[in-house]
């Protein structure tokens, strides 16, 4: 309130003002006067014409009196102070219009104070600056203090604390209120030591003290000085009565942060009891009985904050599930730690939250809850340091949940895998191995167990992976891989020795595997006396049998069968090979009676069937064709659906057949043709029918059966087969016309293909057996039109034969000539050239056959069969040269044990020269010793028996004579043309002895 003495003092100073602006106004009008002033602003201002008197102001003069101004300006301040500050604009044209700059800046001062005043702070900084921007002038506190509140007010802390710095420099009534506002503006920037420095120079000032003191308490909590701020509040105690409540929660935070749970309890509860319910009391109250061990009391606490509030909510639940955990209480703590978690309020009590969620799920082996919570941990903190630890737990979830190959898969996704991930994924990769190999999945398996060895973490698991590698591999038949493991494991330090025997039986095993019997007998041996495990051990002994039977080692096989038999493993095994010994040995009654024991006993193993049938094979082998049909009917009736029930039908066949049962035969095939059309030896059985209707010319009934194949197997590539088999059997035995015939029904049915050429062949072969040689040579000469036919040489020697029985000899050598160069074996070329010599004798070229053949003998390169026949050759042809000495020479030369078809015909012409020599007892010498050389080759028997009549008739011996021509006429195997010379001589001598 203005007391009424001011306010008549302000009323006659307003009054005076008014007076003086008036008569002013009226003395104006004679002062200024256009030469002065172009119009009065003054009285434009009085007029509210602001604009105007703005744009009158601008065209002052400036070489006007400075005293005008001066009085001017009074005239327009006076009237501002007489609107009461409502209305500044007279002072805003002032400061707007430089009029002189003094005047100005005193416009801007009074309009910076003026805003001060309405609370328009922003404004009045504006009109501080304007000020300060136009002329410099030294601000006084009041300027200051208004500058340093406005810019405070403004919340620009900085510039505010510059200000009030400014008057906390001298004495001044600011001085006290600066140092205060400049220790809060410290405090709010967190530069407490300076702060405090402020506080400390006011701290008995009576008006700031208490204010000051709280502050300083501040400072100390801010600064986390717990033991300063205790010992400062209990000195001022007396001082803060006032804030009694204040003081004890800045106590009890001190004992709180100092860790003095026990006092902070006390204060705490005192609190309580005065109704003062602050949540941050409460929380702090509860924390230090959770810190204290008073679980039970804390849990209240937090329940109260977690009902009852919702800042503290997240923080609450957050401790309580700490306090679950602590008490073991592990399902009570997840809901804690759930409920932490959808509070949401503080990103990292969330992540704790969400981290302890996945954990406790985790260990109360709620898998599917941990694989949620902690993949949802790994979304929200993807960079977070215990990444790899939640990958480990999320591994071991998966492989709870979702099996070994999920948690493989999983753990194979994760860059950077942690030690434990790799150790995880080392044992995970080996139990999921081990458990394919059990499935019987190895190539499955070998690939999971060497995913186990990329991280060899621990040496046990690495020397099982090795292990187990090494098996799956041999159990895939993967055996050189699986020898590399079973080394590296014999070679790896930490390998148990216990394990060393267990390996070298793999290794054995693999070695048996592979038909290394040797090498696999050396490791069984190694390790008979080393395996302590009874089942292994007897395993080993019968793997010893079985490598010695392998090497035929007959003795030490059966020795050791003998003591598998003894340990009762594998009886069947065992006496099945002891009879397979026996029966190679020609052992028949040990054989029999170690495979009775597995056909009386063993009935329900494998080892009966293959006894059986090897009971059967041997029998067959020993003739003993029906004891093997009793025992193949044994094994059909015993196992009427195993695979080998078409060869058994077959192998009975084969048997009928040596007993010449043919009606069996034609039983056992028909079976197989009609209920195993599709087995292996179909085909066969099918052949096997073809033969018995051969036999019996019966073709129609070979047409159904090849019928009854066709329509199971339509294929006509391979009825074709069939068809071409059946050809080259009825070639083998003999039946060239049947051969014919189905060769040119095969050609009519298939025109080409790879049995093409062969037809062709057997077309021309069996011609040619039947010694049809047009049509053979027919066939030979569209098979010689391709080089590249595989019977093209055999074609070329059978034409030139064909040409040599027609008497072309001339075609004849012209093909051996021709055939000559592609011959490549040493008595085929031997051969040939000894045709192209006879073909040259045979065509009188005698010249040229003693030229080659005395060339071909000089080589050196001849068989003594070929030697002979061209000695014999050579004779010949110096016999009709009528050489006799050279054709002596030749004959000569052909040993009595060379062939005796050469033998024969050299001895006869040797023979036939003595007699045109006239030595005709040598003739007849040579031919009489001969005579057992001439009666294994009947065509020359006939002419020796004619030329001795010839040399009985020059010896004038007609009784000799006629016995050996009348011999000849009773002969019935004597040529017809050695019976009619036979017949001309007998009749000569007839006549001769009438004459």
């Amino acid at each position: 309130m203005i007391s009424k003495a001011v306010f008549i003092h302000r009323w006659f100073y307003y009054r005076f003002f008014l007076c003086i602006a008036t008569l002013f106004s009226v003395e104006a009008k004679n002062f200024l006067q256009p030469q002065h002033l172009p119009l009065d602003p003054f009285l434009l201002t009085l007029q509210h014409a602001h604009a105007a008197a703005e744009k009158q102001l601008v065209a002052v003069d400036r070489s006007v009196h400075i005293s005008l101004i001066k009085d001017f300006y009074h005239q327009l301040y006076g009237y501002h102070r007489l609107k009461f500050y409502k209305d500044p604009s007279v002072l805003q044209v002032l400061a707007k219009n430089q009029i002189h700059g003094y005047y100005q800046v005193l416009s801007c001062r009074k309009l910076a104070q003026y805003f001060f005043t309405q609370e328009k702070f922003f404004d009045s900084i504006q009109y501080h600056t304007t000020a300060d921007a136009f002329f410099s002038t030294k601000k006084n506190d009041k300027q200051h203090y208004q500058l340093a509140y406005a810019w405070l007010h403004e919340k620009k802390y900085s510039k505010a604390l510059i200000h009030f710095q400014q008057l906390t420099t001298h004495a001044s009534i600011y001085q006290a209120l600066a140092h205060y506002y400049s220790g809060c503006i410290l405090m709010k920037q967190k530069k407490y030591d300076q702060a405090l420095l402020h506080f400390q120079i006011i701290q008995s000032h009576p008006y700031y003290q208490q204010a000051v003191i709280l502050l300083m308490a501040q400072v100390y909590y801010q600064q986390k000085q717990f033991r300063a701020l205790k010992k400062f509040l209990y000195t001022h105690q007396s001082l803060l009565t006032a804030q009694e409540i204040l003081l004890q929660k800045m106590l009890a935070e001190a004992h709180f942060f100092l860790k003095e749970y026990a006092d902070a309890v006390d204060i705490y509860h005192q609190l309580l009891k005065k109704s003062i319910q602050d949540p941050a009391i409460i929380y702090r109250l509860a924390y230090s009985l959770q810190q204290l061990g008073k679980w039970k009391a804390a849990a209240t606490y937090y329940q109260h904050l977690i009902a009852n509030d919702t800042l503290y909510s997240q923080r609450a639940s957050e401790a309580l599930g700490g306090i679950y955990l602590k008490m073991n209480e592990k399902l009570l703590a997840l809901d804690a730690f759930e409920s932490a978690y959808y509070a949401n309020q503080e990103a990292q009590r969330t992540a704790v939250a969400l981290w302890q969620c996945g954990m406790l799920a985790f260990h109360l082996k709620k898998f599917q809850q941990a694989i949620f919570w902690l993949e949802k941990w790994k979304k929200d903190y993807p960079v977070h340091e215990k990444m790899l630890e939640a990958a480990y737990v999320l591994s071991q979830a998966y492989l709870h949940t979702q099996g070994e190959a999920f948690a493989v898969q999983y753990i194979e996704q994760i860059k950077n895998p942690s030690v434990a991930i790799k150790a995880l994924y080392q044992q995970i990769t080996l139990v999921y191995g081990q458990q394919l190999f059990i499935q019987a999945q190895y190539p499955a398996a070998i690939l999971m167990l060497k995913k186990s060895l990329s991280y060899p973490m621990v040496d046990d698991l690495y020397t099982q992976a090795l292990f187990w590698l090494g098996e799956s591999c041999a159990a895939a038949q993967f055996y050189e891989e699986a020898k590399g493991y079973y080394q590296l494991l014999i070679e790896e330090k930490n390998t148990p020795k216990e394990l060393l025997p267990s390996i070298a039986y793999a290794l054995g095993y693999i070695y048996f595997q592979t038909d290394h019997y040797a090498q696999a007998l050396s490791y069984f041996l190694s390790t008979h006396q080393k395996i302590y495990d009874s089942i292994q051990k007897k395993d080993v002994i019968l793997r010893i049998a079985d490598c010695y039977f392998m090497q035929k080692d007959y003795v030490q096989a059966l020795s050791y069968y003998a003591l598998s038999i003894k340990n009762q493993y594998q009886l069947p095994h065992a006496y099945y090979y002891q009879g397979l010994i026996h029966s190679i040995k020609k052992n028949t009654a040990l054989a029999t009676a170690a495979w009775q024991k597995v056909m009386s006993h063993f009935t329900d193993t494998p080892y009966y069937a293959k006894t059986l049938w090897q009971s059967a094979h041997y029998c067959l082998a020993q003739s003993m064709y029906t004891k093997a049909i009793q025992w193949l009917g044994i094994y059909i009736e015993k196992n009427p659906d195993h695979k080998k029930i078409p060869q058994a039908l077959l192998l009975k066949a084969i048997a009928y057949s040596n007993l010449n049962n043919t009606a069996a035969v034609k039983e056992a095939c028909e079976k197989i043709l009609l209920y195993y059309p599709k087995s292996v030896v179909a085909e066969d059985a099918l052949l096997e029918l073809q033969k018995i209707t051969l036999l019996s010319q019966n073709i129609t009934q070979w047409q159904y059966y090849l019928q009854l194949y066709q329509k199971v197997h339509p294929d006509g590539q391979c009825i074709a087969k069939v068809k071409f088999k059946a050809i080259k059997k009825m070639f083998y035995y003999q039946y060239y016309l049947q051969c014919i015939t189905f060769s040119e029904q095969f050609l009519a049915e298939h025109s080409e293909g790879i049995f093409h050429e062969q037809i062709l062949f057997f077309l021309g072969e069996a011609h040619y057996r039947l010694k049809i040689y047009d049509k053979a040579l027919s066939y030979y000469q569209i098979l010689i039109q391709r080089k590249d036919t595989r019977s093209y040489i055999k074609t070329m020697q059978r034409i030139a034969y064909i040409h040599c029985q027609q008497k072309n000899y001339e075609k004849a050598l012209q093909t051996y000539t021709k055939l000559h160069p592609l011959l490549t074996k040493v008595y085929e070329q031997q051969i040939n050239a000894l045709h192209i010599i006879k073909m040259h004798e045979l065509l009188t070229a005698y010249d040229v056959v003693i030229v080659k053949g005395l060339a071909l003998l000089s080589a050196g390169q001849l068989s003594k069969n070929s030697q002979h026949v061209l000695f014999l050759i050579l004779g010949r042809t110096f016999l009709k040269e009528k050489k006799y000495v050279e054709a002596k020479k030749k004959l000569k030369k052909i040993p009595l044990h060379a062939r005796k078809s050469c033998v024969a015909e050299a001895q006869y012409l040797l023979a036939q020269m003595a007699y045109v020599e006239k030595k005709y007892e040598a003739s007849l010498q040579r031919l009489l010793s001969m005579r057992e050389v001439f009666f294994q080759q009947k065509d020359w028997l006939a002419k020796a028996y004619l030329l001795m009549a010839d040399n009985y008739i020059a010896q004038k011996n007609d009784t000799q004579a006629k016995a050996t021509l009348q011999s000849l006429l009773t002969h019935p195997q004597t040529p017809p043309v050695i019976l009619t010379q036979a017949k001309e001589r007998l009749h000569a001598l007839s006549v001769s002895h009438t004459s």
